[in-house]
């Protein structure tokens, strides 16, 4: 909208003025949309601001899982990648 009000006939400062608003309306329309649900949360819906509404039920993770599923991960990319290895001899 900022290019048809500010056209190359109208005055520079006023040119300039209009873009600098456009730029920052743009910016806290974007900031709005990220930032406007987890504040509504937060203050309005506090109920809901808690971890088990956040990860769910399986949020019972300990370090000794998060281990175990990585070892896995590991393993199962080692096995593929000497799976294709021994394939192409």
């Amino acid at each position: 909208m900022s290019t048809y009000v500010a056209n190359a006939s109208t005055n520079i400062v006023l040119r300039d003025a209009i873009y600098c608003l456009g730029l920052s309306l743009n910016g806290l329309v974007i900031l709005f949309a990220m930032f406007g649900p987890k504040v509504y949360i937060v203050i309005f819906r506090s109920e809901k601001n808690n971890q088990r509404m956040v990860m769910g039920p399986q949020s019972k993770r300990t370090v000794a899982n998060c281990y175990v599923a990585a070892l896995t991960l590991c393993h199962a990319v080692r096995c593929r990648f000497m799976r294709k290895r021994n394939a192409s001899f």
